[in-house]
């Protein structure tokens, strides 16, 4: 059995209302409340904690699991060069938001957005820093 995966990329862990939702996402991408109804395949990959600790992927005892395999929210969003997502590029974004100096191209961090594509890992938090 595979995990209820969410549009933002994270697998289910919340629920809004009689719904799955994604607690780390609600405020920030509308994803966080639409269930995938094509989810990934999982069967094969592995997710990787900060720490290092591997599981399978397909595991629904993973907290805070994220999907970053082909099609994934973190594939498409995040920059190869740089890792910031590709909002941290955008001057009409970083304008609205007054964000000084504006983009991480303005900043020299950067020489412009390219999506980084699948990750090896998905991700997920084993506790190894505690739960509190």
């Amino acid at each position: 059995m595979t995990p209820v995966m969410m549009k933002c990329g994270h697998a289910a862990n919340s629920r809004s209302g009689d719904k799955p939702a994604c607690a780390i996402c609600v405020l920030t991408d509308e994803g966080a409340l639409i269930v995938d109804d094509t989810p990934p395949d999982l069967s094969t990959r592995q997710a990787r904690c900060s720490c290092g600790k591997i599981e399978p992927s397909h595991s629904t005892r993973l907290a805070f699991f994220e999907y970053r395999g082909e099609g994934s929210p973190a594939a498409i969003n995040s920059c190869k060069n740089c890792g910031f997502h590709e909002v941290a590029h955008d001057p009409v974004y970083t304008r609205e938001r007054n964000v000084e100096p504006r983009t991480v191209v303005e900043r020299g961090l950067c020489k412009g957005f390219e999506a980084k594509g699948p990750w090896q890992y998905d991700s997920f938090y084993c506790g190894c820093g505690g739960w509190d």
